[in-house]
């Protein structure tokens, strides 16, 4: 971020955004890669997020939020995953 800052001549959105050219392949390839990497992350976070739920019995009786917060932090995982893997590949 900082050295999108410091280039007077970059655009700054480019930084934020995800969307690319679909004639450059680069960046489709990329987007594609990001995406099976993203999925493939997520498939293993959820599993393993709903597999905890084994415990309900013992461990949510002091902590009721468990099962919500966990949920929702699924698709927080998948999006997160996906902008680093994404940013790792287009800066390579």
């Amino acid at each position: 971020m900082i050295i999108v800052w410091r280039n007077k001549n970059a655009d700054k959105r480019s930084f934020l955004t995800f969307e690319y050219d679909v004639s450059d392949e680069r960046a489709v390839g990329n987007t594609r890669k990001a995406v099976s990497h993203a999925f493939s992350i997520l498939l293993i976070y959820s599993l393993l997020m709903i597999g905890s739920y084994m415990y309900i019995p013992n461990y949510f009786v002091d902590h009721i939020w468990y099962p919500l917060f966990t949920t929702a932090s699924i698709p927080i995982v998948g999006l997160i995953s996906y902008l680093i893997v994404y940013k790792v590949l287009q800066y390579k």
